[in-house]
């Protein structure tokens, strides 16, 4: 079943609700939640909603922002922002929520992508899910993610994955938001930063990569990162650009100026040398 639809005419304000703009749940499958206002009204002025944006509760293989692949797969984001809570909550409780893909939505901001109407808690939160895709691999996948977590301070992120696996976090754009760009724990209270160990074996979250040389070329600069992480598999990397350091001191993620895909060697180890302007 499709939410609202893809014509600039078909579109639809969900806000003002005492609950969630939209809830799907016991095992709700291959809906398409795409080109709602989901907590503004059709021009884009806030509303809200009491709980979230859209939640995912125990119902996996949706689609938000974009058509499922037997529909073309084509991008018609929603506008999610000025929720109370998160602007999507994707949870699993009794059932599955695995699966789900989120593309092209403007997650906390204005219709333009550039204003703050920032959702509450964190942008997007995934708890118990596995297989969650967030953006994507081609240019277009991504989401804008920012300006969340207002009442949460430096614990309110763009995204937050909580005990899950496979959950991928692709070409989007997240900034602005008030805590962390993305939070990851298998804990049960996402709100300290997790620092890389020897291998993803350890805790099952994912390392960063971090920056080990800088080379200055000319009028280009050479940057060396390097991963630890799973020996022998495959990774994606995406680059990103930012106009001012966040105050978190880890970072966030505004504008994707690179994307590579290296393999880890025997040892779980891959580097990658991005070359850039000097003057970035």
């Amino acid at each position: 079943k499709r939410s609202c639809g893809l014509a600039s005419g078909a579109r639809t304000s969900l806000a003002a609700s005492g609950l969630h703009g939209i809830e799907l749940r016991a095992a709700a499958t291959n809906n398409e939640v795409v080109g709602n206002f989901i907590g503004t009204n059709l021009l884009g002025a806030a509303l809200g909603n009491e709980g979230s944006g859209v939640s995912l509760a125990d119902a996996p293989g949706n689609f938000i922002g974009v058509t499922s692949p037997a529909n073309g797969s084509m991008r018609a984001g929603n506008v999610i922002s000025r929720n109370t809570e998160n602007g999507i909550t994707i949870s699993e409780v009794d059932g599955s929520a695995d699966g789900n893909v989120i593309r092209a939505n403007l997650i906390g901001t204005s219709v333009l992508g550039i204003g703050d109407l920032g959702n509450g808690v964190h942008g997007i939160d995934v708890s118990h899910a596995d297989g969650t895709q967030t953006g994507g691999p081609e240019d277009g996948d991504g989401n804008v993610i920012a300006f969340n977590g207002s009442d949460r301070g430096l614990q309110g992120h763009g995204v937050v994955v909580l005990l899950g696996d496979q959950n991928s976090i692709r070409r989007n754009s997240i900034h602005s938001n008030a805590g962390r760009g993305i939070e990851q724990s298998k804990g049960s209270t996402p709100d300290t930063f997790t620092l890389n160990d020897s291998s993803d074996e350890i805790d099952g979250i994912q390392n960063y990569p971090v920056a080990v040389a800088v080379e200055f070329l000319g009028a280009t600069k050479r940057i060396t990162f390097e991963l630890k992480s799973t020996p022998l598999t495959v990774f994606d990397w995406d680059f990103f650009a930012n106009a001012v350091p966040d105050p978190s001191g880890f970072g966030e993620g505004l504008m994707l100026i690179h994307t590579a895909q290296t393999a880890t060697d025997i040892d779980g180890l891959s580097t990658f040398p991005l070359e850039t302007d000097s003057a970035r």
